[in-house]
């Protein structure tokens, strides 16, 4: 995995931040060229996190999970709680990075072959969504599969490290997904690390998604409430107006670590 070009066409920024964790906001077009250059050239594993509000409530109370999202090589918006987050910083997103709509477009307009590994969800289910993903998008290729019931680093690790994948797609929830990847991510031997949680099922169909009016209008986790209430009613009911409590009190450190971050860089290239 050599790489042949040190710098990337677009580089990923802190643009805002929530709950001092930096956030890119990228169109998905820039996205898609910080991907396909990643996936040619990247030296080592990219460490990438699709964050909604229930990633950032869970990290407020988890000192741990919180240092490896502000550690993350990226961290982009998945959801309307982040993008009402951006916008009480002064941001507008660009883009809306789901990972169940992300994954599959990046293998659609794949400018190569894919290899990719997939670590996580139940047997039938991993098994399933591979076997989907892989009869939809022809440039992906299945560099290796396990469930999610294996010991990660005994077990998982050295089949990813041989598999020579370009992506690990890891969907063992969150934060075990994230303590795995970040604690391994220069043995991985891939580029792209992405955390993925409940994505298999949705590709293996034995979830089912939000009609596509619904998930325009960033009401995917209405439906996801509606079909599964007592199992998501912590996180949507309670968790949503908790996490914009939380981001409207945070604002003005999150605005500071914003103006510091840009600080220093124009520091670093000054002196470069």
């Amino acid at each position: 995995m050599a790489p042949t070009d040190a710098h990337p066409p677009v580089a990923p920024n802190a643009d805002f931040c929530v709950f001092s964790v930096p956030f890119w906001n990228p169109s998905y077009e820039e996205f898609k060229s910080w991907w396909d250059w990643t996936l040619d050239n990247a030296p080592r594993a990219r460490l990438l996190e699709l964050a909604n509000p229930n990633t950032l409530n869970i990290a407020y109370r988890d000192a741990r999970f919180m240092s490896i999202l502000r550690l993350a090589d990226v961290n982009v918006n998945d959801g309307v709680g982040v993008r009402i987050a951006g916008r009480m910083r002064g941001v507008e997103t660009k883009h809306n990075f789901a990972g169940t709509d992300l994954m599959p477009r990046l293998f659609a307009e794949a400018h190569r072959e894919v290899r990719v590994f997939f670590f996580g969800a139940t047997e039938e289910s991993n098994a399933l969504a591979v076997e989907k993903i892989l009869a939809k998008h022809p440039r992906v290729v299945c560099a290796g599969r396990v469930n999610g019931y294996v010991d990660p680093v005994r077990e998982a690790l050295p089949m990813i490290r041989s598999s020579n994948a370009d992506v690990l797609m890891c969907a063992l929830g969150q934060p075990k997904q994230e303590f795995f990847m970040y604690e391994n991510l220069d043995a991985l031997n891939v580029r792209v690390a992405v955390t993925c949680g409940g994505m298999f099922d949705f590709f293996s169909e034995s979830k089912p998604r939000a009609p596509l009016a619904m998930r325009k209008m960033g009401m995917e986790w209405v439906y996801r409430l509606a079909i599964e209430p007592k199992r998501m009613f912590k996180r949507y009911v309670l968790g949503n107006p908790l996490f914009l409590w939380r981001a409207m009190v945070t604002r003005g450190s999150d605005i500071r670590c914003v103006a510091e971050s840009l600080a220093a860089r124009r520091s670093s290239e000054a002196q470069s």
